[in-house]
């Protein structure tokens, strides 16, 4: 009775976590000296009844869906209803899709195009400050390439009519349309939020380039748009270096704060029944490696072992959710170890060594790292 009003997932879970007599588990974790640093904990499931409290079965449904960062309640924001609220000038609507937990600045609208593209071909610089501020990237590129008449016509809609749809505007960032539309403050808000002025579009033209290319159009030069390109060609490169490092910084002590107001065992305890020593001995080392405490030659490494049903698998799945949001896909990785017990087999874990056939191709392994990056 009291399981027929839970969340889908809490119950899925629930029913995963059968009742089981006392097991051990031992877990190796290397440090950053490369010993081994084993805990042994034997523990059992809390209850030997399978029959809990609704109160108790309501916190733990608000504490799963909060740990793993569901936010169930709130839509997806697509990169359509971004732009097309762009195009619309709904400020409103733009600083609630941004409100939105979900928001992310860097989507792509299905035919190729950013936001703060949208932004700034419409000429509209309060939108496009927004989207700076909440962490849009000006260096991303357009991928827009017309295959048919409906992919033009909206192209039309939901980012410019005054643009030739029919051409190929891959490779476009934000300070190309900046200096289409020769805007000297547009072009000054992209550059302070280092956009790069040397990018290339598809044809190997840079944002001057096509500021040349409008001049010759319209026969008015705008030669305080020239004048800033023109400096911030030459103090790109280190500028670029020093707001990287700034913003590792600033990353980096964010992270910091995040973990103090967020211990890691608050978030594996939200999802897994007891097994108390074997969560504070993970949380352990992995506070130490995010403190400094470690090598970088020898990673991390914990190796999990139990009988069945322990939730082995559900304490790295939880662990791979807190570190990795919600994108479980690459953050957790599983592979068989049965189907590599030989040696000609490694090849297909790790891929071929160079010179032989099967190198560019990867192996299981490496090829599901590359897409973690």
């Amino acid at each position: 009775m009291l399981r027929r009003n839970l969340p889908v997932r809490l119950t899925a879970a629930l029913r995963s976590t059968r009742v089981c007599y006392p097991k051990t588990l031992t877990i190796n974790a290397l440090n950053q000296f490369n010993r081994n640093v084993s805990t042994r904990a034997t523990f059992s499931k809390p209850a030997t009844t399978r029959v809990m409290t609704a109160a108790i079965l309501t916190s733990m449904s608000l504490s799963y869906l909060y740990a793993t960062k569901l936010n169930a309640l709130e839509p997806e924001v697509k990169g359509d209803q971004v732009c097309q609220a762009i195009v619309d000038n709904d400020i409103k609507l733009l600083k609630k899709l941004i409100e939105n937990p979900n928001f992310t600045p860097n989507c792509y609208h299905r035919y190729g195009w950013t936001p703060l593209q949208t932004a700034v071909i419409q000429d509209n610089i309060q939108m496009a400050k927004m989207l700076l501020e909440a962490g849009a990237d000006p260096n991303l590129e357009d991928h827009y390439y017309p295959k048919s008449h409906e992919e033009a016509n909206f192209r039309q809609e939901d980012f410019s009519s005054e643009l030739l749809p029919y051409r190929d505007y891959r490779k476009f960032t934000a300070l190309h349309y900046a200096c289409i539309i020769q805007n000297p403050e547009m072009v000054a808000l992209l550059l302070d939020h280092m956009a790069d002025p040397t990018a290339r579009t598809s044809q190997g033209l840079t944002p001057r380039e096509y500021l040349y290319y409008v001049e010759r159009f319209t026969g008015e030069k705008n030669m305080k748009i020239e004048s800033a390109l023109r400096a911030k060609e030459r103090s790109y490169p280190l500028d670029k270096a020093a707001h990287d490092e700034e913003m590792r910084k600033a990353q980096k002590q964010k992270e910091k704060e995040y973990r103090l107001k967020h211990p890691i065992e608050e978030a594996l305890k939200a999802r897994i029944v007891g097994q108390l020593g074997p969560i504070h001995a993970v949380a352990s080392a992995i506070r130490r490696k995010q403190n400094g405490w470690h090598d970088e030659d020898h990673p991390l490494v914990f190796l999990f072992c139990g009988s069945s049903g322990v939730g082995k698998t559900e304490l790295v799945k939880a662990l791979a959710t807190h570190l990795h949001g919600k994108n479980i896909d690459k953050g957790f990785i599983r592979i068989d170890m049965s189907e590599f017990q030989h040696k000609h087999d490694v090849s297909r874990f790790i891929g071929s060594p160079p010179g032989y056939v099967g190198f560019e191709e990867g192996g299981q392994l490496t090829e599901k790292l590359k897409d973690c990056k």
